[in-house]
């Protein structure tokens, strides 16, 4: 349970160092709560949002149809707000724990921001996400580092 709350409570914390394990309890906790938002929408979506979003192309009128169906149930418009306000919520915790990822491999962390450029870039990015998640994957220096103690004998103190 330590894990799985640390990324909170370190929230503005970009120094240190952090395991695999924080990172990627983290990441697949968030993975699933944003799952779970989109099956709620799509399970309290109307029909008529279904049979719009199963199109493959809308004509300008069907995508302000989409929208104003989208919107006007008030269940789906407050689980959509929740989504972007849970969205900005763990979006600094996300950032601060893949910063303290890069530290405890003795990278930078100034290489996520090189990371969420090349998502921008052509074709790049298409392969920055998956070089990301490989790099997050591997282990961690033993010992300190330049950024701190080794996170695997000193989180539980």
């Amino acid at each position: 349970m330590h894990l799985i709350l640390l990324p909170y409570h370190r929230y503005f914390d970009f120094r240190g160092r952090s395991r695999r394990l924080e990172f990627w309890l983290f990441t697949l906790i968030n993975l699933a709560i944003t799952f779970l938002f989109g099956w709620l929408v799509l399970a309290l979506a109307p029909e008529e949002l279904h049979a719009l979003m199963a199109k493959d192309q809308l004509t300008p009128a069907e995508a302000e149809q989409l929208g104003f169906l989208f919107f006007q149930d008030t269940a789906i418009f407050l689980l959509t707000v929740a989504y972007i306000t849970y969205s900005l919520f763990i979006l600094i915790p996300s950032v601060a724990v893949s910063v303290r990822r890069l530290h405890d491999i003795n990278l930078t962390g100034w290489l996520y921001l090189g990371f969420a450029f090349l998502m921008v870039v052509p074709i790049l990015g298409l392969f920055a996400p998956l070089l990301f998640l490989i790099v997050m994957m591997l282990p961690g220096s033993s010992g300190a580092n330049a950024y701190g103690d080794d996170p695997r004998w000193s989180w539980h103190s």
